[in-house]
């Protein structure tokens, strides 16, 4: 698709803001619904229409990872029945998660896993007040129930472009645990990045890096988890849901 607008600016009405191209066609969702970010996001809202602004004479979707996200939370996670079956779907992510599987070799690999997910189940325990269960060189493990419920009654409380954002970073990253952390600031988005990439980076330490393929992957990764925390951040705390 070519870009057809000249300019993109942003309209508030009493209840939103809207994104516009050339001051006459708001932007919409995939399903047709008015991108509409309400009032309480005005950050989010400007950096929608700088993602806008600066496509060229081609449109390239994967510079839009906000608009992207508001528009999931959007077409998504609308309705409260969308949202408790989504809740569900990402609670899975909790018997499978990466950080809860470790290997006993090769070194680089063991070193990596303490230092970037040791402290994650450590903040998990005290953020939730259970411990994830781990397990070495096996692939079936068992959450405990009572992680399960605290974690269940937390994301049951996300709004809707929180919980957008949570499923974007769990599709990156297979880890409930860590892309909690990321949402509520606990980690920066080069430590996500790096625990997300344990392994690769293991690989990496190892046998070389790949070119034209780590480096795209990292970079990648990069942008998205980096769209995923500025939509956090640019939502004030305690602010209405989307």
């Amino acid at each position: 698709m070519r870009r057809f607008w000249k300019s993109v600016s942003l309209r508030s009405t009493p209840t939103h803001y809207e994104i516009q191209l050339d001051q006459s066609r708001s932007l919409r969702t995939p399903s047709g619904s008015l991108l509409a970010v309400p009032l309480h996001h005005p950050l989010l809202a400007r950096l929608i229409v700088h993602e806008w602004d600066s496509q060229q004479r081609l449109i390239k979707s994967h510079a839009l990872p906000l608009t992207s996200l508001v528009a999931r939370a959007i077409d998504g996670f609308a309705e409260e029945g969308e949202r408790k079956m989504a809740v569900e779907e990402m609670l899975k992510y909790a018997q499978t998660d990466t950080i809860c599987f470790h290997e006993s070799s090769p070194k680089a690999l063991v070193r990596l896993q303490a230092e970037h997910w040791d402290p994650l189940l450590d903040w998990v325990s005290s953020r939730f007040g259970h411990r994830p269960s781990t397990a070495q060189d096996t692939l079936v493990i068992n959450q405990p129930p009572e992680l399960i419920t605290s974690l269940r009654s937390h994301l049951q409380g996300l709004d809707a472009l929180h919980l957008a954002c949570l499923e974007k970073s769990l599709h990156l990253t297979k880890s409930l645990y860590l892309s909690l952390a990321l949402l509520e600031g606990r980690l920066g988005v080069e430590e996500a990045m790096k625990a997300a990439w344990v392994e690769t980076n293991a690989q990496v330490e190892t046998w070389g890096e790949v070119e034209d393929s780590h480096d795209v992957g990292w970079a990648e990764l990069g942008r998205e988890l980096g769209a995923v925390r500025l939509a956090v951040v640019s939502s004030p705390a305690g602010a209405a849901a989307m």
